[in-house]
């Protein structure tokens, strides 16, 4: 039954019910409805607990490309692996309060918004 559950919650999340939009004022063009954000914080969670440890490959890549020289290829290798440990985690544990406060945080907007690879920490 909890995987019933889950299911129609993430398949609600992901399946455009994140576009549902009420018109406000001139300064704000849109906001989210107040039934949706459950559901898009549930999707959102579930996609950066599922994209943390594409975040390590990332980094390295990241890395690899930015470096100089033979010393900054070497060395890409190790700091790219720990920033994208780190940057992982972050997104892991974001991802895991976005699931874990989908019912008592109305907040529309996402804890960690980042692509794959880029700094967490600025």
């Amino acid at each position: 039954m909890r995987n019933v559950v889950l299911g129609i919650m993430l398949a609600a999340g992901l399946s455009g019910c994140t576009n549902v939009t009420t018109r406000e004022t001139a300064d704000q063009p849109w906001t989210w409805h107040p039934a949706v954000v459950p559901f898009a914080k549930v999707a959102r969670g579930t996609k950066n607990i599922a994209l943390a440890p594409l975040d390590v490959p990332a980094t390295i890549i990241r890395k690899e490309a930015s470096a100089q020289g033979i010393g900054g290829h070497i060395l890409a290798l190790p700091e790219g692996a720990v920033e994208g440990m780190t940057n992982g985690g972050i997104r892991m544990v974001a991802g895991a309060g976005e699931v874990m406060s989908f019912m008592f945080l109305d907040q529309p907007q996402p804890m960690y918004q980042r692509d794959l690879g880029e700094p967490a920490l600025r």
